[in-house]
C-alpha cells in the first residue's frame, strides 16, 4: 500500500501481538508466535562473530570474513543481515520487515543493478527468503510500498489501501 494507508500499523499490532493480552486492550484480535522477530536496519550497531555469509559471499578483501562477522559500526546492511542470523539462530518462525526501516541494498536488488554490477558480493534478502524458509522454516512478512520486487517470491501479497485489506495474490504484473 501507500504512504499512510496502515501497513506499518498492521506491522506494529503483528509484533505486539506476541505480549499477553488484557481484555478490552484491542490486543486480543491479534495473535502472534511468541517467536516473531523485527528484522530491521541499526546503523553503527555492535556486531560479534555472526555468520552473514548466506548474505555476503566473494568480497574483494581477505579482512572480511563473513562467517565470523565482527564490526563496532555496522552498516544498514550488515546490521540487518546479522539480524537475520539472530532469528536464525534463536528459532524464529516469523520475520518482521517494514521495508521503510530497511537497508534496500540488504533486501533485494533490480534487475538494472544486476546487469551493472558483475561481481557481486552480496546475496540480497529477496534471494535467500525462499531458502530460510525452507531450511529453517522461518516465514517472512515485508510490509512494502515501493517495490513490487517482492511479489515474485510471496505466498500471499496483500493490498491495504486506505485502512483496508485485501487479497491481492493473484495479481497479474
Amino acid at each position: 500500500g501507500d504512504a499512510y494507508h496502515g501497513k506499518s500499523t498492521i506491522l506494529e499490532a503483528i509484533r505486539e501481538g506476541v505480549y499477553n493480552h488484557a481484555a478490552g486492550d484491542g490486543r486480543e484480535y491479534v495473535i502472534t508466535d511468541a517467536s516473531a522477530v523485527n528484522v530491521c536496519s541499526e546503523d553503527g550497531r555492535s556486531i560479534r562473530n555472526t555468520d552473514i555469509s548466506f548474505f555476503l559471499g566473494k568480497l574483494p578483501t581477505d579482512k572480511i570474513k563473513p562467517k565470523h562477522f565482527s564490526t563496532d559500526n555496522a552498516s544498514g546492511s550488515t546490521s540487518q543481515a546479522s539480524a537475520v542470523a539472530e532469528a536464525i539462530e534463536c528459532g524464529s518462525t516469523l520475520m518482521l520487515f517494514d521495508e521503510d526501516r530497511s537497508a534496500n541494498n540488504f533486501m533485494y536488488k533490480d534487475e538494472k543493478m544486476r546487469s551493472v554490477i558483475k561481481n557481486a558480493s552480496t546475496v540480497p534478502f529477496i534471494d535467500n527468503a525462499r531458502m530460510i524458509y525452507d531450511r529453517f522454516g522461518i516465514s517472512s512478512v515485508i510490509v512494502i510500498g515501493a517495490s513490487g520486487e517482492y511479489f515474485r517470491i510471496a505466498d500471499r501479497v496483500i493490498l491495504v489501501d486506505t485502512y483496508v485489506c485485501s487479497d491481492y495474490t493473484d495479481y497479474e504484473m
